[in-house]
């Protein structure tokens, strides 16, 4: 039974590189420490800083105008960045916000590091599907593309649980400042290792940045965009 499984999996991951291995986990990046590690630990930043429901809820629109930003900035550097490029300056930028997060001795610091956090994000999430899915064979483009998302559901769950323990082992409920610290951790060994092993082939550079005329040229692109 033991050999069944393991041929398996073995034939599961067959064909897929090493770079798509370490570029599935950048969405943890991009998703968990960007967006929802914000919620698991507001309690303890609200006591903390001693800030208002109101302030703290600004920590959300920080995390929304920020990422729409990104947006907009990726849109437009784009055709003239290579993907790779535009994701490790994304996971650079992400580690400097998670690091300014771990010190930040103010609210005010600490949502701006969230926006540099949260913007940043747009940056891996948008490379990372061609990124993870270069040179992997064509049946395994749906299992890399599942990795892609279900690492998200993995991050949180790793964030919410590390959480606790370290809560326990410090025998401290309002602890977090650890947290942002590991999360700004991880993000520095995923870029390593996306300057390690992420080597992908150059792209056909079109030029310019983002024209209504190449949306309009869309089949649909009224009903698409509504």
């Amino acid at each position: 039974m033991r050999s069944r499984v393991s041929a398996g999996q073995t034939g599961l991951l067959q064909g897929i590189p090493a770079a798509s291995g370490v570029i599935v986990f950048t969405t943890i990046v991009s998703h968990t420490f960007g967006r929802s590690t914000y919620g698991v630990l507001l309690p303890a930043m609200k006591a903390d800083f001693d800030i208002s429901n109101t302030q703290a809820g600004a920590g959300s629109t920080t995390i929304f105008v920020a990422y729409l930003l990104g947006l907009i900035l990726v849109a437009n550097v784009a055709p003239r960045v290579e993907p790779i490029n535009i994701m490790r300056s994304g996971l650079a930028i992400g580690a400097v916000g998670l690091f300014i997060l771990t010190v930040a001795p103010s609210f005010e610091l600490a949502m701006l590091g969230l926006g540099f956090a949260a913007g940043s994000g747009a940056g891996i999430w948008i490379t990372a599907p061609v990124l993870s899915t270069d040179g992997v064979p064509p049946n395994k483009r749906g299992f890399v593309i599942g990795m892609l998302s279900g690492t998200i559901g993995l991050g949180s769950f790793a964030v919410g649980m590390g959480t606790n323990a370290i809560r326990s082992a410090s025998d401290n409920d309002g602890l977090w400042r650890p947290v942002w610290f590991g999360s700004a951790v991880f993000t520095v060994f995923l870029l390593v290792l996306t300057i390690a092993f992420v080597h992908p082939k150059k792209t056909d550079h079109v030029g310019g940045g983002f024209s209504i005329d190449r949306l309009t040229a869309v089949a649909g692109w009224k009903a698409l965009t509504a």
